[in-house]
């Protein structure tokens, strides 16, 4: 069975409203906000996708990855849920784009936590 990401996401989202109880704090951020990023953090798949992971072509899920690393929220922290994601996957990869890329996803999450 394929789950479209957009699909996932929402799931993703779901259970994450539903974080916070006598054994998990919620976290100590906007929490809205929060689940937005984790509703959000694969977003760049599209709405329907038939992308098997791991089975994309270098070039589509590099140009997915792109869109991700591309797009900025109006929250820094649903801004930095989803790049925080989009790093995660980008990390372990030998390519120099992905690699460049990284370093960019990982400045632009270093811009948020500037004096």
């Amino acid at each position: 069975m394929i789950i479209p990401q957009y699909e996932h996401g929402r799931l993703a989202g779901t259970l994450a409203s539903l974080w916070g109880n006598e054994n998990f704090d919620k976290p100590k951020m906007d929490f809205d906000a929060f689940v937005k990023g984790v509703t959000l953090h694969d977003w760049h798949y599209g709405r329907v996708d038939n992308v098997e992971i791991g089975q994309a072509s270098d070039a589509k899920w590099l140009s997915m990855v792109q869109r991700g690393v591309a797009l900025s929220f109006d929250d820094p922290i649903t801004e930095i849920v989803v790049k925080k994601h989009i790093a995660r996957l980008l990390r372990g990869h030998s390519s120099v784009v992905i690699k460049k890329m990284l370093m960019y996803v990982e400045t632009h999450i270093e811009f948020f936590f500037r004096d």
